[in-house]
């Protein structure tokens, strides 16, 4: 699965240690799930967007097309 883990910590200035912690993962683990060789589960995501005050979509980077498709249907 790709996300933008990695681009929204390094947007709010964290590091992957402070990151996994909030997460309860090691920093192996978590650096894992940045890269992609490892899949997060919704509710690591979930403690992920409260951190960060964002919403899920946005770390996963799904909100990108709700945004093109909402501008799709206003056109239509």
């Amino acid at each position: 699965m790709n996300t933008r883990l990695k681009e929204v910590r390094l947007k709010h200035g964290k590091k992957q240690p402070e990151v996994a912690d909030v997460i309860g993962v090691g920093v192996s683990a978590y650096s894992m799930m940045e890269s992609g060789q490892r899949e997060i589960n919704g509710s690591k995501l979930i403690k992920l967007a409260k951190y960060y005050g964002c919403s899920v979509d946005e770390l996963l980077g799904t909100w990108y097309w709700h945004e093109v498709e909402s501008h799709r249907k206003e056109e239509e």
